[in-house]
């Protein structure tokens, strides 16, 4: 069996060892809504896609925690996601943190390193909004004052909080809205409403030059979806970028194979 296979497999054979390692109180049971803390660590390693709806629920956070120092960790290319939500020095890029440890080896030594770095930062509440393995691993091992995640497969003991999200026939935008849901009480919402788009990180005047275009305005339809649940109709899509057309530019983009429902959309619009 190989390594990576291993050791969460050692991992559960040595949990009252480590259950013993958890900061002090880790495994106390809360009055979650009225919980205080000083330092927030929002772990959301995921793909890009559920990155953003991640960044959708801090403004939910950032009220409840009006006081208290948030920081997102996050997966190398979704950095820009929480511009304009967070200051840079607060984005952390762990690129150890896999989404989906069933598709992805995961290194669970760096994955450890990692969390021992982040742990000098203090922490006093984790949520991890990525439910994987490697994650919930992070979370713990950092030693924050406690933590609240789903998923985690067998390692989900790791929280000091496993939230149930596994509802059939929701989006997942109301995903990371479950998670902090405790931490909410009766104010949380259950869906983003408006999604809030990061703020760029070039001026688009320079992105009109680099893209070729003759921006702004312009709009981006991206039609293609990688699974099922995700995909819009192509027709709904030549309808909304009619609309956007009466404003400004519409470009089209998409995966190589999405090439042709690309071109059909570009065409109808």
């Amino acid at each position: 069996m190989p390594i990576d296979k291993l050791i969460p497999v050692g991992l559960n054979l040595f949990k009252p060892l480590l259950r013993s390692r958890a900061a002090k109180e880790y495994w106390q049971p809360r009055e979650w809504p009225k919980l205080e803390a000083k330092r927030i660590a929002m772990v959301a390693c995921h793909s890009i896609r559920n990155t953003f709806w991640a960044t959708q629920a801090l403004g939910s956070l950032q009220r409840r925690f009006s006081r208290s120092e948030l920081f997102a960790i996050t997966r190398p290319g979704a950095e820009d996601l929480w511009n304009g939500w967070l200051m840079p020095d607060r984005i952390v890029c762990a690129p150890e943190v896999v989404g989906d440890t069933r598709s992805e080896k995961t290194h669970w030594i760096a994955l450890a390193n990692r969390a021992k770095q982040l742990r000098s930062r203090g922490f006093d509440l984790a949520i991890d909004l990525t439910g994987s393995r490697a994650s919930a691993f992070l979370c713990f091992w950092m030693r924050p004052g406690c933590s609240i995640g789903f998923g985690g497969d067998d390692l989900a003991w790791m929280y000091s909080h496993v939230v149930s999200v596994a509802e059939h026939g929701h989006h997942a935008s109301e995903e990371p809205f479950r998670v902090i849901r405790p931490l909410m009480g009766a104010e949380a919402p259950a869906a983003p409403g408006i999604p809030r788009p990061p703020m760029p990180t070039c001026p688009l005047d320079q992105i009109s030059r680099e893209v070729g275009i003759k921006g702004p305005p312009f709009f981006i339809l991206v039609p293609g979806a990688d699974v099922k649940e995700s995909f819009w109709s192509s027709d709904s899509f030549v309808r909304a970028g009619k609309l956007l057309a009466e404003k400004g530019q519409v470009i089209v983009v998409g995966s190589p194979d999405q090439a042709g429902l690309c071109q059909r959309v570009a065409h109808s619009v």
